[in-house]
């Protein structure tokens, strides 16, 4: 571990104490696996820089949404991803089938239109793949942004 690496460590639960959640959330990408790992579930909420984080620790940017994920009633589940997609989506480049798994498993049946702008800048689909897409059906009114509409076209690659 390098040294600042481990100073971040060091610093991450006082400046939580202190300063409170958006300064330690900001800390997280510094961080080692490790401290990612114990904060990243009570900051979840706190954090605004998701491509930094889940460019350095991906895999505990997935754990923790899946944690979160699997104490959710399914009714909480849609409200979650409206906040949170960003999260998942920043994890597709490095963990694209994890990332796909968590939505198929706990994603949300209705995908709100907001959402299509997380996926489509992602890098979603991993190469030879195509995605799921949060788009309009045919025919639905595009002032109609307020709405949930199905979640379309599931064809992924091949899990291996």
């Amino acid at each position: 571990m390098g040294r600042r690496t481990a100073l971040a460590d060091r610093l991450a639960d006082g400046l939580r104490r202190d300063w409170g959640d958006a300064e330690a959330a900001r800390l997280l990408p510094g961080c080692a696996p490790e401290t990612v790992a114990r904060l990243l579930p009570g900051l979840f909420h706190a954090v605004t820089g998701w491509k930094t984080l889940a460019n350095r620790h991906p895999r505990t940017v997935l754990d923790a949404a899946e944690q979160a994920l699997a104490t959710l009633p399914e009714a909480l589940r849609a409200p979650w991803w409206s906040r949170y997609a960003p999260a998942v989506a920043a994890t597709v480049t490095a963990e694209p089938l994890r990332a796909r798994a968590l939505l198929e498993r706990l994603g949300p049946k209705r995908c709100h239109p907001d959402s299509a702008s997380t996926w489509a800048t992602s890098r979603w689909p991993p190469p030879g793949g195509s995605c799921v897409s949060c788009s309009l059906p045919p025919g639905t009114p595009s002032a109609d942004t307020a709405g949930w509409v199905p979640v379309s076209c599931a064809r992924w690659p091949a899990s291996s």
